[in-house]
């Protein structure tokens, strides 16, 4: 083969393989039963969209939805660990733990699904780490973020709720938005919930890369020391252009003292 020509085949082969992942649409859904676990990360038209709406709310976790724009190397490896197919497993039962991962890719055209835990799964753990590392590095759009304040008076818990996404969020607290509280005793017991009343008169947007104070009315059935936190809560699913912020996440858990 002529050098010039061999040289020409080494240069268009790479381009050909760019061109093919710019084009590239990827999804992964990790679910139990309807209700979405953590992460559901999609790539279409070079963008990455992170939506992360737990219905169990976990302590600390941001949730919302998250944005970035996917570099070559990200796509590439997206590519590279999304194995052709995985291995077969028995039929599964409704509401099994599941990974469902899709990818539209040149030639390939792939839909697998695997429950949790399997050997499907295990083929699928690879790119399950870069799935969850591209989360971790993306930037909230919309999100929910929760700080116990502690007590603002006997029966009346200061939650600060926190937006540090780049969009609005909307708060409907007359039909959909709710914050409930937890706590258990200092000395021991496991964590319980308290009686708590709706929130009322508070802010319905929070602003981009800002916050608000709410106050939560609580019950304790005894006074003395507690630990508490406080759980947001929005069931149902919005969509990624929704003003509001879907799924459930927890503040830390903070000491107070109840009285009598």
């Amino acid at each position: 083969m002529p050098p010039m020509l061999l040289m020409a085949l080494l240069f268009v082969a790479p381009a050909a393989a760019a061109e093919q992942r710019s084009k590239m649409e990827f999804e992964y859904i990790a679910t139990h039963g309807t209700a979405d676990l953590d992460p559901h990360l999609s790539l279409k038209d070079g963008q990455l969209l992170l939506i992360r709406r737990p219905s169990v709310a976990r302590e600390g976790v941001t949730i919302g939805v998250f944005r970035a724009v996917a570099s070559e190397a990200a796509t590439q490896k997206l590519d590279q660990l999304t194995p052709s197919q995985v291995p077969t497993t028995p039929p599964m039962r409704p509401g099994m733990p599941l990974i469902e991962v899709r990818l539209k890719s040149g030639a390939r055209d792939l839909r697998l699904s695997a429950p949790l835990p399997s050997a499907a799964s295990q083929a699928l753990a690879e790119l399950t780490k870069e799935v969850q590392s591209l989360a971790s590095n993306m930037a909230p759009v919309r999100a929910i973020r929760l700080e116990c304040l502690g007590l603002s008076g006997p029966s009346k818990l200061r939650v600060r709720i926190f937006n540090p996404g780049s969009k609005a969020v909307h708060l409907d607290w007359a039909s959909g938005s709710r914050i409930v509280t937890a706590a258990g005793l200092q000395t021991g017991g496991s964590l319980e919930q308290l009686t708590s009343g709706d929130v009322t008169g508070a802010p319905s947007t929070i602003a981009a890369g800002s916050h608000i104070d709410v106050e939560v009315p609580v019950r304790f059935p005894k006074a003395g020391p507690w630990q508490v936190r406080a759980i947001y809560q929005v069931r149902g699913v919005a969509s990624a252009e929704s003003e509001r912020v879907a799924g459930a996440t927890s503040s830390k858990l903070v000491p107070v003292h109840a009285n009598e």
